[in-house]
Order: structure tokens, then sequence, then C-alpha cells
């Protein structure tokens, strides 16, 4: 136990001191590189997956691990099954989680907390228009690199922050336990973000994440399903600025106004079934090693 907690205050000490060089670095950028808005946001975006995410769970668990890549979940043997699994699970799921945003998004706090309900719609704008901006790609080989930068290197950074250090670590306390981890790490992950009109679904994809890394012991399929979950979110962007439909897809699920969301509910039951009969098939490490 005391190792974990002195790796847990090593992971939070590295991440705050590479919050504040990550800042100063793209605060740099910001006044004195000549690019582009949505340049400078990328390459900080970059420098912040990087720097704050990957390298303090790399040096973290080094320090007190002979093995980090393998206490990371990098080295363990995996099938092609949590792939497949969690192709599947996106596809079943897409109607429900756009629901469940556009339902996060229309929470209204009590009359008494107005002034920190529109606290916290001033830093959602800010984060939609900066995300707008680092997705405002018109060129595909924009798209490829604003797959590259927010779908791939973002995924992995932050998968191995949040599952493969911080989940692990705290999964390692006898007072918090395996499943008390995942659940930490999940609400840590979404509340990092602050973005408070967009918690539960992030929570939700994290504890899934979370529970793919717990049954598996492989952090891959939880870096391919943080990977494929932003990455949908770039090409869907992507295609509805260029009028395509397949950008109508970020709106699948969400009903007219007054209406009941029948499809996000066939969504989420169809989900809870399919993990109910087939989780163990494709996530369960025991299964993976008989297929």
């Amino acid at each position: 136990m005391i190792k974990s907690l002195k790796q847990l205050l090593l992971l939070v000490f590295l991440l705050g001191i590479s919050v504040f060089i990550a800042g100063s670095i793209s605060g740099a950028l910001l006044y004195y590189a000549d690019m582009s808005a949505q340049s400078r946001l990328l390459i900080s975006s970059s420098i912040q997956g990087i720097l704050c995410f990957a390298l303090p769970a790399y040096v973290t668990v080094r320090r007190f691990n002979r093995q980090p890549l393998r206490f990371l979940g990098l080295t363990t043997p995996v099938s092609w099954r949590p792939f497949a699994g969690v192709v599947i699970v996106f596809i079943i799921g897409l109607p429900m989680l756009n629901w469940l945003v556009a339902v996060n998004e229309s929470i209204t706090l009590p009359v008494g907390l107005g002034g920190l309900e529109g606290k916290l719609r001033e830093w959602e704008d800010a984060a939609r228009a900066m995300t707008s901006e680092m997705l405002a790609a018109s060129s595909f080989n924009g798209l490829l690199i604003n797959i590259l930068v927010i779908g791939l290197l973002t995924g992995l950074c932050e998968e191995l922050f949040f599952r493969g250090a911080l989940q692990r670590i705290m999964g390692n306390i006898p007072q918090i336990a395996k499943g008390g981890a995942v659940w930490c790490a999940a609400i840590i992950f979404s509340a990092v973000h602050f973005q408070f009109f967009g918690f539960i679904p992030r929570m939700l994809l994290g504890l899934f994440f979370g529970y793919i890394l717990y049954s598996t012991g492989s952090l891959w399929p939880s870096i391919f399903a943080h990977m494929l979950n932003n990455s949908l979110v770039v090409i869907t962007t992507w295609f509805e600025g260029h009028g395509n439909l397949l950008g109508v897809l970020q709106t699948v699920g969400i009903p007219s106004e007054g209406r009941f969301p029948w499809l996000a509910m066939s969504s989420a039951l169809t989900l809870a079934v399919f993990l109910e009969c087939s989780y163990n098939w494709f996530f369960s490490k025991k299964e993976l090693k008989n297929g």
C-alpha cells in the first residue's frame, strides 16, 4: 500500500509540473510562433498529451517497477476479440451516447446556483470553440493530421495516464480495490477535462475503457477504443463541415423536441443485452487465453 501511495503522489506531482511546463510552451507558441491558430492548438495538444500524460505515467511506473511496460499493460498478450468487441459496442451504443451528450448539455442547475452555471457554461463554450478551431480542417490532409493528433496521439497518451498508470496504481491500494479504481479513474478522467456539461458521457466512456483493461489485462484494447472514439468525432465533424450525410452520425439517437428517445433507449437495451451475453467471450482474460 505504501508503495502505491508513493506512486500516486509522484504521478500527481509530475502531472502538476508537466502542466506548468506544457502551459508555458503553449503560451510561447500562442504569442511568438508564426502559424495558424489551428496549427498552434494541434501542436499544443500534442505537447500536452506527451508531457502531461504519457511522460508522467511512464516515469512514475518506471521509478517503482522493473518492467514498466508490463505494469502499464502494454506487453500483455491479447487476441483480436476485444478489438472486435469495441467496434460492436460503438456501433450499437452510438445513439445512446449521442442522446446522453444532448441530455448532459441541457442540464440546468438550481436557481440559487445560476452564477456557477454561468461560469461552467463559459468554460464549456470556450472548450467548444477551441475544439471547433482544432477540427476546422478543410483539406483531406488536414483531416488526416487531426486524426493523427486528436484521435491517435491523444487517445494513446490519455490511456497511458488514466488507465495504464492511475487506474492500475489505485487498484493496488486495498481500500480502493480494482473495481473501485476503474470508477475513480473514470471520474477523474472526465473531471480533468473541465467540461461539466459533458461529464456523464465522458465518464461512461472512461468506465468502458477501464473495464476493458480490468477484464483483459491489456491496455491496447482500451487505447484502441479511445482512439476510435476520438477519431469518429474528428471524422464526422469533417464530413459535417463538407455537407456529407455521414456528418449526421453525431445526431443519431437525438429525438426531436418533445419526442421520446426511442432509438437511444433501444440502443441502451441492445447494448446491455450484448454485454450481458457476450462480454466474457469478447473481453474476458480467461476466454482470450482459451481462444
